[in-house]
This record gives structure tokens, sequence and C-alpha cells, in this order.
């Protein structure tokens, strides 16, 4: 008897959170959605060649992440959201690829997590670029980006095999040869690029009092 009329207590107490449950997936999927198409939008833009860049997360990061989110999201309403029975048929595989929907998405996580962002400096100051590093299958591919607040520009790419980072380690050098840096990876010199300077160095701790000098530069 006890039982009997606890189990209406039960379903009253849990109702509050199932609500207050389902209202938080409903938001963070409505979220990562929104974020998904913006990012999506702004990758349009320049030929492809504009994206958004916050801190170290770049466009693909942040598209992986609201992915992960989202399928996160839509797992946990599926499985919160009440259903009769006989909505079992239509409810049973719906949440079954809701689940399966989350291991393409850890995967996308584990790929994305082995790239880097980071700025291109010349003797500790910056140059306006960030170089982006991405080893999905030990074989490095290397961006050169131009930044522009949160937008940021491809402007040159190279590869190396083997997977480092070493734009991320640090172990580059910059030839400032005029109004062009000449940048290379260090000892073996690939990859290498060629970028119009977009900043004046004129700090002394930069070494460019004289811009008519090349001057070899460590990042």
């Amino acid at each position: 008897m006890t039982d009997v009329l606890a189990s209406p207590v039960r379903q009253q107490s849990a109702r509050p959170w199932r609500g207050l449950v389902i209202l938080v997936a409903a938001t963070l999927l409505a979220l990562a959605i929104a974020i998904i198409t913006g990012v999506g939008a702004l990758s349009r833009q320049g030929d492809g060649k504009t994206e958004l860049l916050v801190g170290s997360w770049d466009a693909g990061k942040i598209v992986v992440a609201a992915w992960m989110a989202s399928a996160v999201a839509f797992f946990v309403l599926v499985c919160a959201i009440p259903a009769p029975r006989w909505w079992l048929v239509l409810f049973l595989p719906l949440r079954f690829l809701a689940f399966c929907a989350i291991i393409p998405a850890g995967i996308l996580v584990a790929l994305f997590s082995e790239s880097s962002v980071v700025p291109l400096n010349a003797n500790g100051c910056a140059t306006g670029y960030v170089v982006r590093e991405s080893t999905p299958w030990r074989h490095t591919t290397v961006d050169v980006l131009r930044t522009d607040g949160l937008l940021a520009t491809k402007v040159d790419s190279g590869s190396r095999r083997g997977g480092e980072h070493p734009f991320a380690a640090g172990d580059y050098r910059v030839d400032v040869d005029g109004d062009t840096y000449r940048v290379e990876a260090v000892p073996t010199g690939s990859p290498s690029f060629d970028l119009p300077v977009i900043v004046e160095l004129t700090h002394e701790s930069c070494g460019l009092a004289d811009r008519g000098v090349p001057r070899s530069l460590r990042g």
C-alpha cells in the first residue's frame, strides 16, 4: 500500500527535474545548431578562405565541438521526453540513432584535438599571422592565416611529414627582407613561406630598427 501511494509522489517530484533537463537540452541543441549554421555561413565568405578564429579555436574546432554538444543534447532530449508505450516504436529507434550520432562526433573531436593554432612571432613580436598545424594521419598540414579581429583568412599552406608541429613548438625562424617575411621551420627548412609584412615591427626588442638589412629572427 505504501509503495502504491509513494509511486505517484515520486512521479510528481521527478516531473520538475525532467522538465528542467528537457529545457536545458533543447536550449543547448538550438545554440549548437545556431553556432554550426553561423560558422558555416561565415566560412563561405571570401571564397571559403575566411573563417572564425577565437583564440586557438578555429572554425573546425568550433564546429566539431558544437556538433558533439548537439549530439549529446539531442540524445538527452529524446531520452527525457516522456513517451507512451505505443510511441516506443518510434522513440526507441530514435534514441538509438541519437546515441550513434555521438560516436562519429567523438571521433572528430579526437582528430581535431591533434591540431594547434599559434601566433607567428618574430623575436617575440606579433606579425599579424597565425599558423595552424593539423595532423590527422601523421602528416601535418600547415596553414598560415592573416588575422583581423575574430576573423582569419588563409594566405598560404604547406605540409610536413612525420606529424611534428614545429611552429607550435617554436622551432621556426623568420627572416625579414624588406617588406617580406621569409618563414621556415627548422632545422629542415620545410615548410617555408614568403609573407608580406603587415605589422610594422619598430620596437627595439624586435631587432628591426634598420628595416633595410635582413635579420634572422626566431619565433
